[in-house]
Parts: structure tokens; sequence; C-alpha cells
């Protein structure tokens, strides 16, 4: 799955905004209050049921968010209103909620601690409203870190055991209890 567009009218402090999206990797970035949240926030309601994250913008009477989002090889094409302006109002609204399995929300964090790794988790399946929860609020470093570890560091890919023994050889000198000098046999 793939956001390939988004389009922002009336919401938070983005009056309109149509972003075309990279295959690969984007990048937001740009001063403070400028909406790169809303941007991020905006692509969460998209893949939620119930409550969006945003608000309308207080000088429009109504909002809304469109996507087109490539699934599977099939463009679709979802908006939705955002007409509550308070943040306890409820409203709710569904488009892509069914995919949300395939968003990773990372939100604002922007520190990432080390925390021991014992074994490798293992990804369990999950309720579509474990799913949106998620999506809204973030996923946990854990989360994160267990995504990368089952998705990649532990997926075939072409060269990658040279570089995974350096690696395991690295982490184990630093972070051995002895902080020996010298690496494991592997």
């Amino acid at each position: 799955m793939k956001i390939k567009e988004l389009e922002i009218k009336g919401v938070g402090c983005i009056h309109n905004l149509c972003l075309s999206f990279n295959d690969d990797m984007n990048i937001l970035c740009g001063p403070n209050s400028i909406g790169k949240t809303t941007v991020i926030e905006s692509v969460a309601s998209m893949f939620i049921q119930g409550n969006p994250t945003v608000k309308r913008n207080v000088n429009s009477d109504t909002g809304s968010i469109k996507a087109k989002v490539d699934v599977d090889g099939d463009t679709q094409e979802k908006t939705i209103e955002i007409k509550k302006f308070t943040p306890h109002e409820p409203e709710t609204t569904f488009s892509f909620s069914q995919q949300s399995a395939k968003v990773l929300s990372m939100k604002v964090g922007r520190y990432f601690g080390y925390s021991r790794l014992d074994a490798v988790p293992s990804d369990r399946p999950r309720e579509p409203h474990e799913l949106w929860h998620e999506t809204v609020s973030g996923v946990s470093f854990d989360g994160v870190k267990g995504w990368f570890v089952n998705r990649y560091l532990y997926s075939k890919h072409k060269g990658a055991l040279p570089y995974d023994l350096t690696n395991i050889s690295l982490g184990y000198v630093q972070h051995s209890p002895r902080n020996s000098k010298s690496s494991p046999s592997l």
C-alpha cells in the first residue's frame, strides 16, 4: 500500500494543501507551526474508524482530507469531512480503516534510547480497534524495533550476512556486561 496523493482543506492551520508522494521516501520539513504535524495527523485520520485526530480550521465551516492510495495495484480515492472544531466533540469517520494494519505511524518522538532486545518478538494478530488506536497514538519504540527486526534485519536480502555478523560483533563488544574488547566467535 502506498499513499499517492493527499489533499487537505480547512484542517488545523492548513487552508489548502495538495501533496504528491514519492514511491520511496518523503520528508516533511519546515518552520514551527507550518502544518507538518497536521499533515501526519491527516494521514493517520484517513486510516482509522472513529474520531479523527485533526479538527477543522477555525476560519472554515468544514474541513476535508482526500487521499489517493494504491492498495495492491488498485488506486482508490476517499474523502473524509471534518466538521467539528472543539477537541471533545465526537465525530466518526471511515475511509481506509481496513488498511490500518499497513500503517506505521511514528508521531513526533525524536529520541530512541537503547533498549535491550532479549528475543525477537513475533508479529501477533491484532484486532482492528488496536490497529486504529496505534495509528492515532503512534507506534511505541518497542513496536518500531520489533517491526524493524522482523521485517528487515531477519529478512533475506542480498549481502546481509557479512554486515549482520559485523553488527552482532560490534553490539556484543559495546553492550557486553564485561565490555570486553574481544568479539565473540561467530
